[in-house]
């Protein structure tokens, strides 16, 4: 299981893909200043494409603390040098935040635990500086959902879909796994915020066991200002994992750096044997060999003892080329490829045919878009079922529209 050569990663990706993964890992210690300082004397780049890569991976702290090292011109040194400093300014924004709501909710008898995001990079990073975080997010008991809206609508939290939460009631937990509200300055989102249950939604047929993960604490930790009860980290990882796996399909650079990093850790490190009968037992090993075969040939950080023989080369090649190639990352394709990716991810045929039925019901299963266009009465819910398949074909979702719907008019 070697690492990938930079220069191949440079013939088939491109120069800019190949100087963003030398840049991590150099910060991972896999590759040297001087290999870093050759690559951008020897190569044309194209530092706009290398700044949006940076961006859509969203791995810019990593990525641009690396090159300030090397010689590089003076107005992307300056470019850069301001987009750190925002990303910075922002994750430290984020992490106020979070500790705030947390508080709030506490002070309430809610209790509320800071999951991915800034407590990841906390827990993992050892800073709230070196990972980008756009969102918000806690998890917390689905009993004190209608409580915890109560308190975060007069805070100024705007939900996304109550609408839709108030018509399914008890059945919203059936369709998602979480709730989200946003809070606006003007016409600007602030911050997005996510009330976790559940790692991933029902149709990424993923055993329900893994939401345990998210429950899993191992008492209170420093967090900004004040002491917080956090996620156990090897819970973390492993949620944090099969988010990643299941949930993004490992489409970007950023799942493969959050897992190299976190595997470094000593609590990881000493807990592998723990991790492969935890995966193994909820019928997830490839989950977990194929990521640590993507952190080695990509990061060259790895696990050894989780190698596993039986994944195929063509299915890490695929797993490659969605990372490296970028354009998965697209919005309008984003589900797609989770679902395809999923797909490769199961650990068996009987597991393939689960997950084939599951997306087959996704079909059906009616999604917020059906919830408002159309108003049924309660009594006639199943309706939904049958007209899903047709208003999928002839209105289906335009994300960019859902969130232009969000922003408040004043």
């Amino acid at each position: 299981m070697a690492t990938i050569n930079i220069s191949k990663i440079k013939n088939t990706y491109g120069t800019e893909t190949a100087l963003i993964i030398l840049c991590c890992r150099l910060y991972f210690k896999t590759a040297a200043l001087n290999e870093l300082e050759i690559f951008v004397e020897d190569n044309d780049i194209d530092w706009k494409r290398f700044v949006y890569l940076s961006g859509i991976h969203r791995i810019r702290p990593i990525v641009y603390k690396a090159v300030f090292d090397v010689n590089i011109p003076a107005e992307i040194k300056l470019l850069l040098s301001n987009e750190h400093a925002e990303t910075i300014r922002l994750n430290w924004k984020q992490g106020i935040e979070t500790e705030r709501i947390i508080l709030l909710l506490n002070k309430n008898n809610i209790e509320a635990v800071p999951y991915k995001g800034t407590a990841f990079s906390k827990q993992f990073y050892n800073d709230f500086v070196s990972r980008e975080s756009n969102d918000i997010d806690l998890v917390i008991n689905p009993e004190h959902l209608p409580l915890a809206i109560q308190i975060l609508k007069k805070d100024g939290y705007i939900p996304e879909a109550e609408d839709v939460y108030q018509y399914l009631g008890s059945r919203y937990f059936n369709y998602y796994k979480d709730y989200n509200l946003n809070k606006f300055k003007g016409r600007i989102r602030d911050y997005h915020l996510e009330l976790h249950w559940a790692i991933a939604e029902n149709y990424f047929n993923v055993n329900p066991k893994v939401n345990s993960f998210i429950y899993t604490y191992s008492g209170q930790t420093a967090f900004f200002r004040s002491s917080i009860k956090t996620l156990d980290p090897v819970a973390h990882f492993s949620a944090m994992l099969i988010h990643h796996a299941i949930k993004d399909g490992f489409t970007s650079l950023k799942n493969i750096v959050d897992i190299s990093q976190a595997i470094q850790q000593p609590c990881i490190q000493t807990q592998v044997s723990l991790l492969k009968k935890t995966f193994t037992n909820l019928e997830m090993k490839k989950v977990v060999s194929i990521s640590n075969i993507l952190s080695q040939q990509l990061m060259g950080v790895s696990l050894t003892e989780l190698d596993d023989p039986e994944i195929a080369d063509s299915t890490t090649q695929h797993f490659i080329d969605n990372i490296c190639s970028s354009r998965l990352l697209l919005t309008d394709k984003k589900l797609f490829v989770s679902i395809k990716n999923a797909l490769l991810l199961q650990d068996s045929n009987i597991k393939k045919l689960k997950f084939f039925y599951k997306i087959a019901k996704l079909r059906f299963i009616p999604a917020t878009t059906d919830f408002r266009l159309i108003k049924l009465p309660k009594a006639l819910f199943f309706v939904y079922y049958l007209i899903k398949p047709f208003r999928s074909i002839i209105k289906p979702i335009n994300f960019i529209e859902e969130k232009r719907k969000l922003i408040p008019e004043n």
